[in-house]
């Protein structure tokens, strides 16, 4: 490959509002990459942020600006033999893992459309022709989250998860073990706190919560204390998921090294593309850690991404998380991934698969600011 051009979409794309530990959600924000090879092929990538350097130190600001100032020319104009060779090429630039994976996600999809296979393919083939999603409340509000979950259960998904960490622990106990009422037996749920426990906190949470059965809870405690999930792995029986701490291979390793969760949650942004989550998912199955799919509320460009690893993924028994354009008021894609059941089907097309309708590209793009950060 040969990259002889590169544009960059902020976009804004208003979404179904959700209540995190850190703050309410209301509207995503993107940069849409599209890289152009010399022979004429395009490739898209694309990085979501939770509309600011909230959830990780990334903003939409500073994705466009990384891009167009520093990681667009470490690729324009260079010999590209395969998509993973654009980490070694943006090594010179530290961080920034949102960034780079919409860069190697553009370039994924340009490789598998050259060569006319899929990106699942690319990574070794897939092992599941179609991926268990799981649906997430977060209306902070237990009233409005069980008529949610009665809504998704009778439209067939079997997974829920509650976003806790906001409300006093006692009221999140409360909110919990009553949507849990609502769904015994029928479908599965799971919790996810988002950083947003003391350990205090979390003990008290999961002393309350530990008999219910949860599938999981998931980052209960601040990213880096690693010490304090250990001591909640050993001393409750509900497993534990490591999102925000399991960013890198070596977080991995030390996860598995310490045992402070049993469930690695995968995320390509995160990680700063699909090289360094595919050695994630080797660390984690050779350690005999499970594996759940992850997302940052993508469009069908980065949902499809995240579908392709994830349906190459040895464990993933807790399902994925990839409802991204089902939550946002209108998708980019000319069309709409497929969802059956709570389950999300595969494409088999080249590269992502995904077609984008630049009309809704242009509906939702950002006036201004990008421009000034360009000049």
């Amino acid at each position: 490959m040969k990259i002889s051009g590169i544009e960059l979409f902020p976009v804004r794309i208003p979404m179904e509002s959700e209540q995190l530990s850190f703050g309410r959600v209301d509207t995503m924000h993107f940069v849409l990459v599209r890289l152009k090879e010399t022979s004429g092929v395009d490739g898209w990538g694309e990085a979501a942020i939770l509309q600011g350097p909230y959830w990780s130190s990334e903003s939409q600001e500073s994705v466009y600006y990384t891009i167009a100032r520093y990681l667009s020319p470490l690729i324009l104009g260079k010999e590209i033999s395969t998509a993973f060779e654009a980490q070694r090429l943006m090594d010179g630039v530290r961080g920034n893992p949102f960034a780079k994976a919409a860069i190697e996600m553009a370039l994924m999809d340009i490789e598998g459309k050259m060569k006319g296979k899929s990106v699942a393919s690319m990574l070794g083939g897939r092992r599941r022709d179609k991926l268990a999603v799981s649906w997430t409340l977060a209306a902070n509000d237990a009233a409005r989250d069980c008529i949610r979950a009665e809504e998704m259960i009778s439209r067939g998904w079997t997974i829920l998860k509650v976003k806790v960490g906001s409300l006093p622990v006692e009221d999140e106990i409360l909110r919990v073990r009553r949507i849990f009422e609502i769904v015994r037996g029928r479908a599965g749920l799971r919790i996810d706190a988002n950083q947003g426990w003391s350990m205090k906190q979390a003990i008290q949470a999961f002393e309350k919560l530990d008999r219910l059965g949860l599938d999981f809870i998931e980052q209960p405690l601040r990213k880096g204390d690693f010490d304090g999930l250990a001591k909640l792995a050993s001393c409750y029986s509900t497993p534990i998921m490591a999102d925000e701490s399991a960013e890198s291979p070596e977080d991995v390793s030390l996860i598995a090294r310490d045992r402070c969760a049993s469930i690695i949650s995968y995320k390509i942004e995160k990680s700063g593309g699909f090289s360094n989550s595919a050695e994630m998912e080797r660390i984690a199955f050779e350690n005999g850690l499970d594996g759940y799919m992850g997302c940052m509320i993508e469009t069908s460009i980065g949902n499809a991404a995240y579908a392709a690893f994830a349906s190459c993924v040895r464990k993933l028994s807790y399902g994925t998380e990839l409802f991204g354009p089902l939550r946002l008021s209108e998708d980019v894609a000319a069309s709409a991934m497929t969802y059956d059941n709570g389950h999300l089907r595969l494409s088999e097309a080249p590269g992502l698969g995904i077609k984008v309708d630049m009309d809704r590209v242009g509906k939702y793009s950002c006036k201004g600011w990008d421009k000034a950060i360009s000049a």
